[in-house]
């Protein structure tokens, strides 16, 4: 049975797989994409538990500028910028799904 998962579900267990994956094997062993969904998972984790970014900086201090550089280079996420969809708690969950629905297409063409 194939049940798709809901954009939420699909990144918190999907970015369990990444951040066991960094854990076991470092930061350097994550290809583009699934540094680029660590980087969201971290963004997530931060708005969703505080409403802010303030956790950025305890957890992964790179993960916008990270973000971005990734998606900018391999051409993903291009509907949005990160920084103004995680400058706000109400923007965020705005943007959340069209945002996460397109990290989620790219994992299909890889």
């Amino acid at each position: 049975m194939n049940m798709e998962l809901d954009n939420e579900t699909w990144l918190i267990e999907f970015g369990d797989d990444v951040i066991e994956k960094k854990a076991e094997l470092g930061i350097e062993a994550l290809t583009d994409y699934e540094k680029v969904v660590y980087c969201f998972w971290v963004i997530d984790y931060s708005i969703r538990n505080l409403g802010t970014l303030d956790a950025i900086e305890d957890i992964y201090p790179e993960a916008i500028s990270e973000f971005e550089a990734l998606a900018g280079k391999n051409h993903w996420s291009s509907k949005f910028n990160i920084k103004e969809v995680s400058s706000s708690e109400e923007a965020y969950y705005r943007n959340f799904e069209v945002f996460c629905s397109e990290l989620r297409s790219v994992q299909t063409c890889i």
